[in-house]
């Protein structure tokens, strides 16, 4: 998953993962954990094909830090073709939502003055 360069945002957008499982400890008093786990990944098989949080089918291609605060299981299926499927729907009233949130202004907006 990625921040997208911009790490203020509560925003992870998921991509083909590099590892088959990846163990990201949230916190340790109590122990909540976000475990990625990438099905069938090989050299050839680099598309996510579906997602899955929880074990619930995960239609979006990004996730909100609140979806996985409490201790997560993320389950991404690989294939060798891109999926014609997963990641195709537009999820119009979560892209409003991000859409609407005011952008502050760049540091360079002050320095260049």
């Amino acid at each position: 998953n990625d921040d997208s360069g911009a790490g203020g945002t509560d925003i992870y957008l998921i991509n083909s993962p590099c590892f088959d499982k990846v163990v990201i400890y949230l916190s340790t008093s109590p122990l909540k954990t976000f475990t990625i786990i990438a099905h069938n990944l090989t050299d050839v098989n680099i598309y996510v094909q579906n997602v899955k949080i929880n074990n619930k089918e995960w239609e979006k291609t990004w996730f909100r830090h609140k979806d996985i605060s409490g201790g997560a299981v993320m389950g991404l299926q690989m294939g060798s073709e891109p999926s014609k499927f997963w990641g195709v729907i537009g999820d119009s009233e979560d892209n409003k939502e991000v859409e609407d949130r005011v952008v502050p202004p760049s540091m360079s907006d002050y320095i260049n003055k």
